[in-house]
Parts: structure tokens; C-alpha cells; sequence
């Protein structure tokens, strides 16, 4: 799986967010990487406090079968 932590300006000031700082938006990509990882493989609701995401008796079904990868390159 390939997420991009978003680069392009135009696109956030086309919807009138500022673009956070490199190190902000990988933060925040590696946040919903965590939040999601527990969305396909969680057999219960769970919960999530971060600091860009909050999530409240999550859970979803059917589970995905296949595990996915990730690295984290873009932050080097």
C-alpha cells in the first residue's frame, strides 16, 4: 500500500487548509496508519486518542483477509 503524506499545496489551498510541516504530516500518516491496522485486524470495538485522530467503539465487518505492508521512506 502506498500512502502519500500530501506535497502539493495547491491541493490543501484549493480546500483551504494549510499544508502542515513535513514532519507534522507523517505524524499524522503514521496516526491514521495505526488507525486503520486496528479497523481490519480489531475483533472488538476499540477505541483511539491521538493526537490527530479519535475514534470511539470502532469496528468494521468482514475483516480484510490480506495483511499489509507499509514503510515509511517519505520521512527520510
Amino acid at each position: 500500500m502506498n500512502i502519500v503524506c500530501g506535497w502539493n499545496i495547491d491541493e490543501f489551498e484549493m480546500l483551504g487548509v494549510n499544508l502542515p510541516d513535513h514532519e507534522n504530516r507523517y505524524d499524522q500518516g503514521q496516526e491514521w496508519i495505526d488507525v486503520i491496522s486496528k479497523v481490519w485486524t480489531e475483533d472488538e470495538p476499540f477505541d483511539y486518542e491521538g493526537n490527530f485522530y479519535q475514534v470511539r467503539k470502532t469496528e468494521i465487518y468482514p475483516k480484510t483477509i490480506r495483511r499489509f505492508q507499509t514503510d515509511d521512506r517519505g520521512r527520510r
